[in-house]
């Protein structure tokens, strides 16, 4: 059994079908259930869609038992999707799931295989965890520097975004302009505390001294919203 799950590994980068048809039947069929089967072409062409779906697939064996005319492996699937897989918007995110297949030999050849999946653990896995509902907002109006263009504020909000990522609580900001001269920050967080532990970190960096730079502070009112329903 060894070439068909070497054939599993990675597909994208394998002869899946030379791998396949050098151990199976080819009257061999993969049973998903007592009545629902693929043939070996369909198999092959169903491992062939996975390796370009789940570059990295690995289906590492764990455990083998052999009696007389039986086979059965027990191994874990591993795998990150470069898209949408099974209904489940793409996420990024990487499943494993055991597997249990029990394989059937006739003639030196595998001619049967049961299988089960835990593919309903992927999809759990793979789900992406629900947005966090924003609680806090705080925002600052203010009015930019003599001599200072629109692209340079631009810049500087977007060299803030680079370095705010990743901070504990936060969920984004949008930088807002009436064409008249006023600018607007918003920044949405999840916590008032998140949001003031930000605050003290935000005037020691670079990004932030640079975007203060900018601005008329003689203009500047500092707003602060807390969620009171939704």
């Amino acid at each position: 059994v060894a070439p068909f799950y070497e054939s599993l590994n990675q597909p994208a980068s394998k002869d899946v079908r030379s791998l396949i048809e050098g151990v199976a039947a080819p009257e061999w069929r993969s049973f998903a259930g007592e009545t629902i089967s693929k043939s070996r072409d369909e198999f092959i062409q169903q491992v062939i869609g996975f390796g370009k779906l789940i570059p990295d697939l690995a289906w590492e064996i764990k455990e083998v038992l052999a009696d007389g005319d039986r086979i059965v492996v027990r191994s874990e699937a591993r795998g990150t999707p470069a898209g949408d897989f099974m209904g489940t918007a793409h996420s990024g995110k990487r499943f494993a799931v055991m597997t249990l297949d029990v394989h059937t030999v006739a003639a030196g050849k595998l001619v049967r295989a049961h299988h089960v999946e835990d593919w309903a653990s992927a999809i759990r896995q793979l789900q992406a965890a629900p947005a966090a509902k924003t609680q806090y907002i705080e925002g600052v109006r203010f009015r930019l520097k003599a001599g200072v263009e629109d692209a340079q504020i631009v810049a500087a909000e977007n060299a803030v975004r680079a370095v705010i990522q990743g901070q504990s609580g936060y969920q984004g900001r949008d930088l807002f302009n009436d064409g008249a001269g006023n600018w607007f920050v918003v920044i949405r967080w999840d916590t008032r505390a998140a949001a003031e532990a930000w605050s003290l970190v935000f005037k020691g960096l670079p990004a932030g001294r640079a975007y203060g730079a900018l601005m008329d502070f003689s203009t500047a009112r500092q707003e602060h919203y807390e969620k009171v329903a939704a």
